[in-house]
């Protein structure tokens, strides 16, 4: 099967791969701007490959491309990128690829050092930005759960109920004043532009 680069990611993608990213999109990754924009590029447009039918007869597949595709800001190994200048930057990355500058922030991950109670702090700076009038942020991701943290499966011994078997999530009690923030910051948004909602914001230079 044919392999193709994925932008300077140093993986080699199939075209099946391709069109599944023409559904889904690329998330994984660390700060590498230009292969994730390179992904949203390729997942935008129509792919056409050979696989298999559910009936399991050779078929050609196509696909139409998916152009609502968006980028997550996760952070990396070496910093988060949920602050205002990181956002910005990656705005203009996105306009200078001819794409619309849609972002989302993962508060969990990289961005909270993998501490599931820093979440709430990067949702505060990320209120902050909507607040203050930026459009580039459409939306967040978070990890919560009924409880916090998490717990190992472990065979003959019984689970806690409403709590993570994979990664440390923020109990459910503590996430409903983060949200609460965020539901004030979008409307704080929409107060200080009231005919300019769904323009199209561009990105400092």
């Amino acid at each position: 099967m044919k392999l193709r680069p994925l932008g300077s990611s140093g993986i080699q993608a199939s075209a099946v791969a391709f069109g599944a990213w023409a559904a889904g999109g690329w998330r994984w990754g660390g700060q590498d701007e230009k292969a994730s924009v390179d992904a949203i590029r390729a997942a935008s447009h129509p792919h056409q490959f050979l696989s298999v039918t559910k009936q399991g007869l050779a078929a050609i597949v196509v696909t139409k491309g998916n152009d609502a595709c968006h980028l997550i800001l996760r952070g990396g190994h070496r910093r988060p990128n949920y602050h205002a200048e990181d956002v910005a930057a990656t705005a203009r990355a996105l306009q200078r690829a001819g794409l619309p500058p849609r972002l989302m922030v993962d508060c969990s991950h990289g961005n909270s050092g993998k501490e599931h109670n820093r979440q709430p702090a990067v949702a505060r700076d990320v209120a902050a930005q909507v607040a203050d009038g930026s459009r580039y942020i459409f939306g967040v991701m978070m990890e919560s759960h009924l409880l916090g943290g998490r717990q190992d499966a472990k065979p003959g011994q019984p689970l806690t109920y409403g709590q993570s078997i994979t990664d440390a999530c923020l109990a459910w009690d503590d996430t409903v004043p983060v949200l609460d923030d965020l539901a004030k910051a979008v409307r704080a948004r929409r107060d200080r532009e009231p005919r300019g909602i769904g323009k199209e914001q561009s990105p400092p230079r």
